[in-house]
């Protein structure tokens, strides 16, 4: 693998990073699904698509069986769950704030994709760690910390971390692999939050990625499914 290039200024990682960004307009996939946490460990089966920065959509199942549908849009939130008869339908601040985390459509997009969820900037500063280039640690506002470290072999994020002062809490996203072909994706994604009380890790491993395919983005609530309200 060829190292990073010491010479490179952080504008130059910076303009390469954004170059990485892939150019399509649908993108579709099948997922395993794997949440960790301190209580219990469960596999689930995902069919993901994507209609770039306008919708995403996403089908869990275990066996066959429908367990959740949602899609997201930039200013938009719906998903149900068929084991509590439950579903949302709402902006992205109510569940901004139930997760706990500032993640928007954008965010999630980008994410998904491989790209820095925060906008990048030369003042961050950069420096070589462990084969990669990382860019800060920079404090976005008073309470949170980002740092991202960037592949040198195709400039896509190898891992970033979010870290939250108030409450003490973090998410770590780490790529440990990728697949090339016409587009450089995620083949793996993996999230770690890590808060007082919790601590979460999510797997995403993406196969039968295809891009430019006619998608649709089938939702209906089934009747007599309760409406949630994540307000705080």
């Amino acid at each position: 693998m060829e190292g990073p290039d010491k010479k490179w200024s952080t504008a130059q990682i910076i303009r390469a990073h954004n170059q990485a960004q892939s150019d399509f307009k649908t993108l579709s996939a099948r997922a395993q699904l794997t949440i960790d946490t301190q209580e219990k460990k469960q596999k689930i089966s995902l069919s993901l698509r994507m209609l770039h920065q306008d919708t995403i959509w996403v089908k869990a199942s275990v066996f066959g069986v429908t367990l959740a549908k949602g899609v997201l849009t930039p200013d938009r939130v719906q998903f149900y769950e068929s084991l509590t008869k439950s579903y949302y339908d709402g902006s992205f601040q109510a569940l901004r704030q139930w997760l706990g985390l500032p993640l928007d459509y954008a965010q999630v997009e980008r994410l998904l994709l491989g790209q820095s969820i925060v906008p990048l900037t030369k003042e961050m500063g950069h420096s070589i760690h462990d084969k990669h280039y990382q860019l800060g640690p920079v404090n976005l506002d008073e309470n949170l910390v980002f740092s991202t470290e960037i592949r040198p072999q195709d400039y896509k994020i190898g891992k970033a971390d979010l870290r939250m002062n108030v409450p003490n809490q973090s998410l770590r996203i780490t790529y440990p692999s990728y697949h090339k072909d016409t587009h450089i994706s995620p083949e793996e994604i993996v999230l770690t939050s890590k808060g007082a009380q919790v601590n979460t890790t999510i797997m995403l491993s993406l196969k039968n990625i295809e891009y430019g395919r006619k998608i649709r983005f089938p939702y209906l609530v089934p009747e007599g499914f309760k409406r949630l309200n994540l307000a705080l």
